[in-house]
């Protein structure tokens, strides 16, 4: 179990990371007044580090259930 916990945490450390890096990847292109282009190497490799980084955490199965639920929550509450 605690091997487990510790590739869990792990693959978690590293998919934060990742999406941290895209994050300031993006700020950096944005604060010099230029953008990405759609489809182009740049935007291609950041796509796939944003999709590497959802399939590779294992809380975003949580995420996912998470927002669910609280959808459905909401739906209930809501007047008829």
């Amino acid at each position: 179990m605690e091997e487990s916990l510790r590739d869990h945490v792990a693959r978690w450390k590293f998919a934060k990371e990742a999406r941290e890096y895209v994050a300031e990847v993006r700020k950096i292109v944005a604060d010099a007044g230029v953008s990405i282009s759609a489809r182009g190497p740049l935007d291609e490799s950041l796509t796939w580090i944003e999709g590497f980084a959802e399939r590779t955490d294992p809380l975003t199965p949580v995420r996912k259930e998470a927002t669910r639920v609280a959808a459905l929550n909401a739906k209930k509450s809501q007047p008829d």
